[in-house]
């Protein structure tokens, strides 16, 4: 791939002039050429002509995407990579003059400290940061790829077969790999395997520690054991080499970390065994000796210096005193004694001596607190003239480089406490959630029932949120239970499917209880993603760092024209997909109502997987509603919804028939067809060939078929019967209990945990039947004794037929035989979570809420290259890391100012922990968007031109909701109401009406005159509808379900007066991510003690009033919303209203 040295005065990239100096190694040649540009001498390295092309490109690669990461004292720096002229590649770096191999055969052997404190400790550091910061193992150390500077500072180099642990050791290079790759005498003789990769390192780190003690070259593998006995090391340091030098990879240290903490703790040891002590040169400003002898009433320098060497020598601690962003050498560090403190830095012509140059008595007590936080060296001060500079320059780099450590750790410590306190916010709040679904909301009282089947329909006595839909609940009846789900919910009416249980045993009146084992199985995979987070096994590891400060997330990238010309969108939207499909890490993307959220989502993801070739884009979202219409759209643009798996169940009515025909399961079954259709197609043709009858082999797989198809559901029957009489058991005794009015709890949780296995078990018997079935058709449809067979029941019969027809030759045997193994096989096809996870793989597009992608068998450890989530605002920052902690990018996208996920009251114990507005509430949008550390501006999009409202809707909401800056250039959609409406936004008040008060009953409110003006609305409105002869959807809404009730029951009743209305009557919560033609929003409220109870929330009224597409109109009573208490968001609106008249009106329906 490339070429000798060039000749010298050859310039490369208008920047490089090579020189006539070169060297050569194992796959390149390095030349020495100067740097017009930086003014220095570079190196530059060149693959060698001989090899292998392919393995010396990857080798090449690999050098640069770690060199270009790798930024580090003690690695060679990085400067560019470019082609010559010739096409040919090249890397430039920074010169080093010599090789630690040639430095050590010129100057010979050195002693144990000397080598650890100038070569030793700065080379394991340099490991240390590549193998935790970056996962790279360098894998081919030794003294030639260690060079020196002019002014001995070690570096590491050579790059070319390290890998990424984890990544690299599965890449081959035109069927080879580096795996083998090795330096004999510095390298392990195994092969790596993978798994002790970053105890090589160690290896080759132990061998050079041999190589400089002793002088001399290490001559292969047999005389590294030679030279290991003949080196002289301190005890304690000779196990570590010796262990790093083991031929097991499980006794080597686990990694350079690992081997610099042994090192130093055997240092601190010895240190502490022979009393000894570095020694430390000091020096005194002579402004600083003044002050101190005019404080102390000394009368010479001599006396300041002895005062100062007898206040250290007992006790003293060592702290960073950092002014700003100097580096490291240029920074001051403070030396606390016993009641002073000294502050110093370094001095003297060979950067040997500590100089102090402030001084400062300090209480007893609190000097003692900063000894306490300050680093503590075995330290021997004096104010001597070094006798050994270099080893002197060496121990005061080295103290500064610990202090700096010291200082790194405690702050890292301090910011990791306070910063991983959001985690353990969020685990907080995923236990006391638990509570909350047990003790608040788990109880659902019904007080009447209709039951169809295995379907019951339940009457509440309050309406039920539509999140419930989807939950697994039970009804007790005595110590026995009734399983099943919530398929539907309408305010106070809710359908449940038995799962398990009679039916007819359900009481008139009674509890739907939360399965609190189902609801702990969602939280479970919730605190999940918060631990794989925390403790780095995210899809990508940075995603911990852009939670705990989103300042410091990446941007995105510049994007070709190319890639966004086929897009249909225009404007601001344009230039959000831009910002999209260049993201890095993370974007946010602020879209209130009607911005276009779906339209923008949809080409996020058709233009980034034409981008991005064979990656996968998960896409996640709380609303099946939202998702839904993502996918149509995605379908929409790509001609066909192939590409696109859904994560949901087929009975959940909230999945669009559409989603529905890309469910997962579908999508498995269709799969599990095709394979099972191609392997009996091979089976049949590997039997004619063998001279076995074409459809007596046909005849042979329905049969096996059927037989392991029988033998599977008996199993199933057994296991089924079994977990019944388990729960007949317990059951018996917690009716029992109850007869002597005990409870036992943790039996009942059994019982809880046994009715869902049984559930599963049923559902698989289910699948078992239906396939009973199918396999017996089949055999009616086949001649001769297909119909017979078909009439078989029992297994046994079934195997002699096998017996009898099957036989007669070698060849039938073995069709016989391959005829069991196939069908084993094929029976499991589709039924394990190995499938689901090879559908998903093989996917672009995997879509489903937040939550519901956790639950997908097999699938757990799948990861994905994008992840957009939609109503980002509405997810539990909880709910939200799921999908997040499985991709390697993040997209989120919604609108803070409308319903956050909850406005719920937590529990005691974790309010007392964590503060509610910082720590809790906030959702992931929250604090990527708002707040000190939000993301960074590149990071950060809004679209802010809204096409659902006309503008006197949208400048309204604008105003009261979006601090003026969402536009609204849609003046109509053709909707003409003027003779029926005063105009687009309409209040009519209640406020001069007798009976405008709320009516309360137990925790609801509803209001009987706003709904009676509501009906004479929507009289108003079919007129006005009729005259145009259009159909007009209305949306009938208010924060009440009680008086949701009582407005259904209303338009219910009176909907035959309406044919040119479509209306829905729901609350504002529930009709959130929606929008009408027309929406009427009842208030409700209106007491003499001016009680707002939860109107008082923005964002509700802020949804209530942003879903209506061409006219709003709200009915209560407005004075009341005038001086009702604060915080009221109702204020800012009726100033408006009133403000504006020429599209604005308030006053009495007359």
């Amino acid at each position: 791939m490339t070429t000798a040295p060039a000749p010298p005065g050859t310039i490369l990239s208008k920047r490089f002039v090579l020189l006539d100096e070169s060297r050569e190694g194992g796959m390149a040649s390095i030349q020495k050429s100067f740097d017009i540009a930086e003014q220095r001498n570079v190196a530059i390295k060149r693959m060698l002509v001989t090899g292998d092309p392919d393995r010396q490109k990857t080798s090449f690669q690999r050098e640069v995407e770690a060199l270009q990461e790798l930024e580090h004292t003690n690695i060679v720096s990085y400067v560019l990579a470019d082609q010559d002229d010739a096409g040919n590649w090249y890397l430039a770096l920074e010169w080093l003059d010599q090789t630690l191999e040639a430095f050590v055969l010129k100057h010979g052997a050195m002693t144990w400290n000397k080598f650890y404190s100038t070569i030793g400790k700065p080379i394991l550091e340099a490991l240390e940061y590549a193998q935790t910061r970056y996962q790279r193992v360098h894998r081919d150390l030794n003294p030639r790829n260690i060079m020196l500077t002019d002014l001995g500072i070690p570096k590491i180099t050579d790059y070319g077969i390290s890998k990424v642990f984890g990544r690299d050791s599965w890449m081959p290079v035109a069927g080879k790999t580096f795996v083998d790759a090795r330096t004999p005498g510095f390298s392990p003789r195994e092969v790596d395997d993978g798994v002790y990769s970053f105890g090589r390192d160690c290896f080759g780190f132990a061998a050079v520690v041999i190589c400089c003690l002793l002088g001399r070259k290490i001559e292969g593998d047999a005389d590294l054991g030679v030279a290991l006995h003949e080196a002289a090391m301190p005890d304690g340091i000779r196990q570590i080499i010796e262990r790093a030098l083991s031929d097991d990879p499980r006794t080597r240290p686990l990694d350079a970390k690992q081997m610099r903490i042994d090192i130093e703790h055997v240092e601190a040891l010895r240190a502490e065994a022979i009393g000894y002590k570095y020694a430390c040169f000091l020096d005194i400003t002579p402004a600083a000796e003044q002050w101190l002898c005019e404080e102390l009433h000394l009368d010479s320098r001599a006396a300041a210096q002895d005062f100062i060497v007898d206040e250290l020598a007992e006790v003293h601690g060592l702290g960073l005193h950092r002014f700003g962003d100097e580096e490291l050498p240029k920074v001051s560090v403070d030396i606390f004694g016993p009641s002073w403190r000294f502050r110093a830095r370094i001095a003297g012509h060979g950067k040997n001596t500590i100089e102090i140059y402030d001084c400062r008595a300090l209480d007893v007590s609190f000097a003692a607190r900063m000894r306490e936080q300050a680093l503590r060296l075995p330290l021997q001060f004096s104010f001597t003239t070094p006798s050994d500079a270099v080893i002197a320059t060496s121990i005061v780099a080295d103290i500064w480089q610990r202090v700096a450590d010291h200082d790194k750790r405690i702050g890292d410590a301090r910011k990791a406490a306070q910063s991983e306190r959001i985690f353990r916010a969020w685990k907080g709040y995923l236990r006391d959630r638990v509570r909350f679904e047990v003790d608040r909301s788990a109880v659902m009282h019904f007080t009447s029932r209709r039951i169809e089947g295995s379907k019951v329909t339940f009457i509440l006595d309050s309406a039920a949120s539509a999140d419930s839909v989807g939950e697994e609940r039970l009804i007790r009846v005595g110590g026995r239970h009734i399983f099943g789900v919530l398929t539907k919910v309408t305010l106070d009416q809710i359908v449940f499917e038995v799962q398990r249980g009679s039916a007819e045993l359900i009481p008139r009146r009674g509890e739907l209880i939360l399965n609190t084992v189902a609801a702990e199985r969602s939280l479970a995979n919730q605190s999940s993603a918060v631990d794989a987070i925390m403790y780095g096994r995210a899809a990508n590891a940075r995603l911990k760092t852009v939670l705990l400060d989103p300042s410091q997330a990446k941007p995105p990238s510049p994007v070709e024209q190319k890639w966004i010309a086929a897009s249909r969108l225009q404007g601001e939207k344009l230039a959000v997909l831009r910002q999209a499909l260049g993201t890095n890490e993370v974007l946010a993307i602020a879209g209130p109502p009607g911005t276009g959220k779906t339209d923008l989502i949809s080409e996020i993801v058709v233009r980034w997987l034409d981008m991005n070739p064979g990656k996968r884009i998960l896409l996640s979202s709380q609303t099946h509603t939202a998702l839904d219409e993502a996918i149509e759209r995605i379908a929409s643009l790509t001609g066909n919804g192939n590409a696109i798996v859904r994560i949901g169940r087929h009975d959940d009515i909230r999945i669009s028939d559409f989603a529905k025909t890309l469910l997962l399961e579908e999508k498995v079954e269709t799969w599990a067809a095709a394979v099972r259709a191609s392997a009996e197609i091979n089976l049949t043709n590997w039997a004619v060939e063998q001279g076995v009858d074409r459809e007596l082999v046909r005849l042979g797989m329905r049969v096996e078929r059927l037989v392991q198809t029988i033998e599977r559901r008996r199993e199933v029957d057994r296991l089924l019967e079994e977990a019944e009489q388990k729960i007949d058991a317990a059951e018996g005794v917690l009716e029992e209990n109850l007869s002597h009015h005990r409870v036992d709890y943790e039996l009942e949780d059994k019982t809880v945990a046994l009715g869902d296995e049984v559930a599963l078990l049923k559902d698989t018997r289910r699948g078992l039947r239906a396939e009973e079935r199918v396999v017996r058709e089949l055999l009616r449809s086949t001649v001769d004794m297909g119909p017979e067979i078909a009439a078989l029941r029992d297994v046994t019969e079934l195997r002699e037929w096998q017996d009898l027809y099957l036989q007669g030759s070698p060849a039938i045997a073995s069709c016989k035989e391959r005829l069991q193994l196939l069908e084993e096989w094929l029976l499991k096809v589709g039924k394990t979570g190995d499938f689901n996870a090879a559908v998903i793989s093989n996917a672009r597009v995997i879509a489903g809420t937040c939550v519901g992608i956790a639950g997908v068998r097999g699938a757990e450890d799948v990861q994905y290259d994008l992840c957009i989530v939609d109503e980002a605002s509405k997810a539990t920052a909880t709910e939200i890391l799921i999908p997040m902690s499985k991709s390697k990018r993040w997209i989120v996208v919604g609108d803070t100012e409308q319903l956050p996920p909850f406005f719920e009251d937590f529990g005691d114990e974790l309010i007392e922990q964590f503060d509610e507005e910082e720590d809790i509430r906030p959702t992931i949008l929250d604090r990527f968007l708002k707040g000190p550390n939000c993301l960074p501006t590149a990071n950060r999009a809004e679209m802010r031109v809204q096409h659902r409202m006309i503008a006197a809707i949208g400048e309204l909401v604008s105003h009261c909701f979006y601090d003026e800056k969402l536009k609204s250039p849609i003046q109509s959609h053709g909707l003409d109401l003027s003779g029926e409406i005063p105009a687009p936004v309409t209040w009519f008040t209640t406020s001069a009406e007798r009976r405008r008060g709320e009516q309360r009953h137990e925790n609801s409110f509803d209001n009987a005159l706003e709904s009676q003006w509501i009906k004479q609305i929507l009289d108003r409105l079919q007129t006005a509808a009729a005259k145009q002869m259009t159909t007009v959807t209305v949306a009938v809404i208010a924060g009440y379900s009680l008086q949701v009730r009582r407005l259904t029951v209303m338009t219910s009743k009176n909907s035959q007066e309406w044919p040119n209305l479509k209306v829905a009557c729901n609350t504002v919560d529930a009709f959130q991510g929606k929008q009408a033609d027309i929406c009427i929003y009842s208030v409700v409220r209106s007491n003499a003690k001016k009680q707002f109870g939860f109107l008082k929330e923005k964002p509700r009224l802020n949804v209530a009033l942003s879903r209506a597409r061409s006219a709003l109109i709200i009915v209560g009573d407005h004075l009341f919303c005038q001086t009702a208490r604060a915080p009221n968001p109702f204020r800012k609106v009726i100033d408006w209203v009133e403000a504006h008249q020429s599209n604005c009106h308030l006053g009495p329906l007359q």
